[in-house]
């Protein structure tokens, strides 16, 4: 089976160009952010480099636009009732036939979820269900084999908060956010994107989200692990509120040569973190944690890796990994 390598890409500024030097090794664009408008529609307005991104579509390469994202509201009200989801979906498929997109991701952080304060209700969760069916009915009458897939949370909830078994069938690819996993609190060294858990840590793992959603009804052929190209800050002290994070790039051009920091690896979680001073210290993916990903992946017959995100590791190096270990 084929591993694929997917890459989100954020475009946060008009003025700022992307670098995609690198693209030759990603199978799939996730390009970021389609909104909800507050009618139920297709908001396009932040894609400023769409042509750009359509233009990286090949025979090889898959282009799709990520809808949703941390704190994006308006899911939950488009996706209600018959009438408001015929409008979204219709303008999704209006997007689609304009530009000839690849496929749609589908990031709604998160139904039955009133995270980041977005509006949710106890319905989001057979609503999301339909809304899925009728997005597959709509794309597949445009052009059968468009992508689908479902940007998901690593915890338990949101496990529950999504019934697996019915969307399965219409998907092509599930994309666990196995990053953000977790923050510091008792005082030990926690990890934000590590792949199994220490015995003491309270905290969700990749492995055990993977199992979780697999054992709720996905194919390990259309799971995808996610990978995070971004260290966070967290700290020992429980009174401290920890702040700041890394962009690996920027691990790489200040860090990796300061000898006033210490680069350890912790083999039971299978995670590197940077000990920055006594309390505070960087929870990240390093090379090595990202080629364990990776054997994972390839030992479960997984679809493959994606990461957040493309612009924080601006010479590839991580991206390399991933390539190399699953080409």
């Amino acid at each position: 089976m084929k591993k694929l390598v997917c890459a989100y890409i954020y475009d946060r500024d008009p003025s700022v160009p992307f670098n995609l030097d690198n693209m030759e090794m990603v199978d799939i664009v996730n390009y970021s952010f389609g909104k909800v408008n507050d009618d139920h529609t297709l908001d396009t307005s932040r894609l400023f480099h769409l042509d750009q991104i359509l233009a990286l579509k090949n025979d090889k390469r898959k282009v799709v636009l990520s809808i949703g994202g941390w704190g994006a509201d308006g899911f939950s009200q488009a996706v209600t009732t018959s009438t408001t989801r015929y409008k979204f979906i219709h303008s999704i498929v209006e997007f689609v036939k304009k530009t000839g997109i690849d496929g749609i991701d589908l990031d709604w952080e998160y139904p039955n979820s009133g995270a980041a304060g977005i509006a949710f209700c106890q319905d989001d969760t057979p609503n999301f269900t339909f809304f899925i069916k009728e997005l597959r009915s709509s794309l597949d009458n445009i052009k059968p084999g468009l992508i689908i897939s479902v940007a998901v949370g690593a915890g338990l909830k949101c496990v529950q908060d999504i019934e697996i078994k019915e969307i399965e069938p219409f998907i092509n690819y599930l994309n666990i956010m196995t990053y953000d996993l977790g923050h510091s609190q008792d005082g030990a060294y926690r990890h934000h994107t590590n792949l199994f858990k220490e015995a003491s840590d309270p905290q969700v793992s990749g492995n055990e989200a993977i199992i979780n959603y697999h054992n709720a009804g996905m194919p390990y052929e259309k799971i995808i692990m996610g990978s995070a190209t971004y260290g966070k800050v967290f700290t020992l002290d429980k009174n401290d509120i920890p702040r700041g994070h890394y962009p690996y790039w920027k691990i790489e051009a200040e860090l990796t040569n300061d000898p006033s920091v210490k680069f350890e690896w912790i083999e039971e979680a299978h995670a590197p973190i940077i000990i920055l001073n006594k309390n505070h210290y960087v929870t990240y993916d390093d090379p090595r944690s990202v080629k364990e990903k990776c054997d994972y992946i390839k030992s479960h017959n997984m679809a493959g890796i994606m990461y957040w995100e493309y612009n924080a590791d601006k010479t590839g190096t991580l991206l390399k990994v991933m390539y190399e270990n699953l080409k």
